[in-house]
């Protein structure tokens, strides 16, 4: 192992061999492409704006690949660079898990959210895109000394195990879930938040997010089916639309343009004002309670998205409701 982690150190000094300011900045900026905090920006877009049922799957399997990747951190309890040698160190990471390298969170979930992505389009020139931002992505961690390369080729492989599996397993659990009804879906996304919350004890966010997010699509798709697709763009075949959506068939490419930033701009207003609100008016960290406030925090959050947000567009005429 030591002449593993010698060899990755070496092509880490060669790498920073060509590190200037403008380069710094590039490849901080692809390490934050890589980062929690564009798929917290990018999946809501995605369900409110693209697709809301191929959303809530890519939404998903980002979430548990993130999860499962901080286990298997705490579970191999492997080293960064800077914590051999110190003079790599171009960036630090914090949390329980980010302690430790092995698998490289951005290499394995920036891969999961690609391959998910690219596979709307099933293009050839969209998987090579997809898949030159995800190398570049593993080389920035590189390039800033917190992740060996051992690290990156295990986040890309456990991200393409991820991926393979849901692929094959996909179809029987949709049809084992759509035969249990409503009530088997609820009590399993409570079962895996209650999994989740067991093995990450420390945060319990993921766990609430999870249940919210997915029980909210559930109550969502039972109650008024939020569709994200413009009128006329899906079922052009169901005539009958509320008059004030109807009328958005036949605008133009501005006005449909208009409509969506609408829907976004409304939508992550109310996120973020739910948000900072509710981390005002819960506990804080020195509190007892404070991982129960983080749960319904983040579950609260989940449900906006997938539920809330929904519910005002169909409301307001900027989206209309599918006809069960």
């Amino acid at each position: 192992m030591n002449s593993i982690y010698a060899s990755g150190l070496s092509l880490i000094h060669f790498i920073q061999r060509y590190e200037n300011p403008f380069l710094d900045r590039v490849m901080r900026g692809l390490s934050f492409l890589g980062s929690p905090a564009p798929y917290l920006v990018l999946i809501p877009f995605l369900f409110w704006c693209v697709d809301e049922r191929r959303a809530l799957r890519l939404g998903f399997l980002v979430l548990l690949s993130a999860h499962l990747n901080s286990s298997l951190k705490m579970l191999f309890g492997q080293p960064r660079p800077y914590d051999l040698d110190p003079t790599v160190a171009r960036a630090h990471e914090g949390g329980a898990s980010g302690q430790y390298g092995l698998p490289s969170g951005h290499a394995q979930t920036s891969l999961v959210f690609a391959l998910g992505l690219a596979s709307w389009k099933k293009k050839a020139a969209v998987y090579i895109t997809a898949l030159a931002v995800v190398f570049l992505i593993g080389l920035s961690r590189l390039y800033l000394g917190v992740h060996f390369p051992t690290d990156l080729l295990g986040g890309w492989f456990t991200g393409f195990l991820i991926v393979s599996l849901e692929r094959l397993l996909f179809p029987f659990l949709k049809s084992l879930l759509e035969a249990g009804g409503v009530r088997a879906r609820i009590i399993t996304l409570a079962l895996l938040a209650f999994v989740m919350n067991s093995i990450h004890s420390w945060d319990p966010g993921p766990g609430g997010l999870l249940l919210g997010f997915g029980g909210g699509y559930i109550l969502m798709k039972s109650r008024f089916p939020f569709c994200a697709a413009l009128p006329g763009e899906q079922d052009v075949h169901d005539q009958e639309r509320d008059s004030g959506v109807a009328d958005m068939r036949m605008t133009g490419p501005s006005k449909k343009f208009i409509l969506l930033a609408l829907r976004y701009a409304l939508g992550m207003a109310g996120l973020f004002f739910l948000y900072i609100t509710l981390t005002r008016l819960f506990p804080g960290e020195d509190s007892p309670y404070y991982r129960l406030s983080r749960f319904c925090r983040y579950g609260a959050a989940g449900f906006w998205v997938s539920a809330a947000a929904p519910a005002l567009f169909v409301r307001f005429n900027l989206a209309r409701a599918e006809k069960s």
